[in-house]
């Protein structure tokens, strides 16, 4: 799996990767380069930088921690061509949050995390859409929410920003947050009476 082609049809069967334009699929494949493991050889350790993104091409790897009396729990297991791991890592915490071990010999495409921030940061990832029956988006796949509260066509449920909107400006997703938190206020059925005043819940 070392042409082009097949490395980007290896992408484009990611979620995280759904939707992509051609030519963004082509600029992953063209930063992804591949890593072998033995069995039992470490891929990475809890607490490490992460750096990289790791899709599954062949074999098995396990997420592991040590429990509380120094045995090996098995919190998951890799083994279908495709799978993903270290997205939360990357986007969150930027440290790997499990130790990833090789159980057979293993092969990993990696991508760099800047590669990938640059090719989903601008267009709206379709797993959310995909995975939340009865989400409006539009034909651009951003979610469909009302702009004086923020509400989504899911009773509940409140969105603002880049999700809403496609690129803006901090300004932007910051107002739309405050009219989202008061959308959310009135859903509940919170009186503006019973509201903290802005001044003071900075203060605090």
């Amino acid at each position: 799996m070392n042409t082009p082609d097949a490395i980007v049809a290896l992408l484009k069967a990611v979620p995280y990767f759904a939707g992509l334009s051609p030519d963004a699929l082509k600029t992953l494949a063209a930063g992804c380069h591949s890593k072998s493991f033995g069995a039992g050889q470490v891929v990475f350790m809890e607490g490490d930088p992460c750096h990289h993104l790791y899709i599954l091409e062949s074999g098995r790897v396990k997420f592991c921690r040590m429990n509380a009396e120094g045995r090996e729990q098995i919190l998951r297991v890799f083994d279908r061509q495709g799978d993903t791991f270290c997205i939360p890592s990357a986007f969150s915490t930027e440290r790997y949050i499990v130790n990833a071990m090789a159980m057979t010999g293993t092969r990993l495409r990696v991508l760099d995390v800047d590669t990938v921030i640059c090719a989903l940061g601008t267009r709206a990832n379709p797993i959310l859409a995909q995975t939340t029956p009865g989400l409006a988006v539009n034909r651009w796949g951003y979610i469909v929410a009302d702009e004086q509260t923020g509400m989504t066509s899911l009773p509940g449920v409140f969105a603002g920003g880049d999700i809403v909107t496609g690129a803006a400006t901090v300004i932007l997703a910051m107002g739309a947050g405050r009219r989202a938190a008061a959308g959310i206020l009135d859903y509940l059925g919170v009186t503006r009476e019973d509201r903290v005043p802005e001044e003071a819940s900075c203060q605090a």
